[in-house]
């Protein structure tokens, strides 16, 4: 014969199963709101180095900037607009090497990363680099 429950013997088990479901659940809204903030960050920083190369390599042989100094002002603008400040130790370093015909720039970016929340375990710095070869070799 099968027994029949009742339901004042149900009562509270919905917010017992919640109450093991919550903190599971708020861990991983915020382990996801973090990283997606990490990985926005990481894009914005690798764009600035890469803009900053674009730009440090297409100047013309006669303009009153050199290619790093250029790169160096453009990545820090990008950063700038995309709401990322550079003013909390953030570095921008850029270097030609080699001669003609293989000229290259080299741009690297460093931001360092502030959490959103704090709540999972996130780099310290974020870098990017990125090296083209000069449009037009002198």
């Amino acid at each position: 014969m099968r027994k029949v429950i009742r339901r004042a013997e149900c009562r509270g088990s919905v917010a017992v199963e919640f109450a093991i479901v919550l903190p599971v659940f708020v861990s991983l809204l915020l382990g996801v709101t973090e990283y997606g903030w990490l990985f926005y960050t990481e894009v914005i920083v690798a764009n600035a180095a890469r803009e900053g190369a674009r730009v440090g390599v297409t100047l013309a042989p006669g303009d009153a900037v050199d290619g790093p100094t250029a790169a160096q002002e453009r990545a820090a603008a990008y950063l700038a607009a995309s709401g990322l400040s550079c003013t909390g130790g953030c570095a921008v370093a850029a270097s030609d090497a080699g001669t003609a015909p293989a000229r290259m720039l080299d741009v690297e970016v460093t931001y360092p990363y502030q959490p959103l929340i704090g709540f999972v375990p996130t780099p310290a710095d974020v870098v990017a680099r990125s090296s083209m070869r000069y449009e037009v070799q002198f």
